[in-house]
């Protein structure tokens, strides 16, 4: 392979992985499993941006699909151990107090700050955190649920809610990149010896 066959091969390779990259992170995720002991960990990362202005403890999505993430009718639950955080452009970054759900008129479900934060249309919104809250499994619809209706108005990447016994950890970018790295590495090798053989 030449050189610039292979510089070619690798900006090719580069532009995938940072377009697969920036799909996976995409919009706010946030994933709830089983810790067991009637506690559940939840597990937020992710930004979006703001169609409309608004001031709320929390980043609630409505009008859920396929289903309601919760089956509880509304409580708060404290943080046994972790941390987390909400971000708007507007109103700077909130400590994480507890998770909230709720099913009564509309379902809610995700982490809280202390008190009211805002933002504007236009506005970045963005959470992250790692922490374990007394919310019992049970309490929760086993599935994956995504709605771009945030609390009064939109946002322009879903919101996805994952709910389960366990998932997988989720690999970071370095870790996405550095596998596609030794993929396309070890695909340049095999292309390299089929033709050694053949000629």
């Amino acid at each position: 392979m030449t050189v610039a066959r292979f510089a070619r091969f690798g900006a090719l390779f580069a532009a995938l992985t940072i377009f697969v990259i920036e799909s996976a992170t995409a919009g706010l995720m946030l994933s709830v499993t089983d810790a067991g002991g009637g506690n559940t960990r939840w597990v937020f990362s992710g930004s979006t941006t703001a169609s409309h202005s608004d001031s709320i403890n929390s980043f609630w999505g409505r009008n859920w699909s396929p289903g309601n993430p919760t089956n509880t009718s509304s409580f708060n639950s404290s943080i046994l151990s972790g941390s987390g955080t909400l971000t708007t452009t507007s109103g700077g970054t909130k400590a994480v107090t507890d998770v909230w759900t709720q099913d009564v008129f509309t379902t809610q479900i995700g982490p809280r700050v202390g008190s009211d934060l805002s933002w504007a249309s236009g506005d970045t919104l963005s959470w992250s955190g790692d922490l374990i809250a007394a919310v019992d499994i049970s309490t929760l619809n086993i599935g994956t649920y995504t709605t771009k209706e945030l609390y009064n108005g939109f946002v322009s990447d879903d919101l996805v809610v994952k709910i389960g016994s366990s998932f997988g950890a989720v690999p970071e970018p370095a870790s996405l990149i550095m596998w596609g790295f030794a993929g396309g590495l070890g695909l340049i090798i095999a292309r390299r010896r089929r033709r050694a053989t053949i000629a």
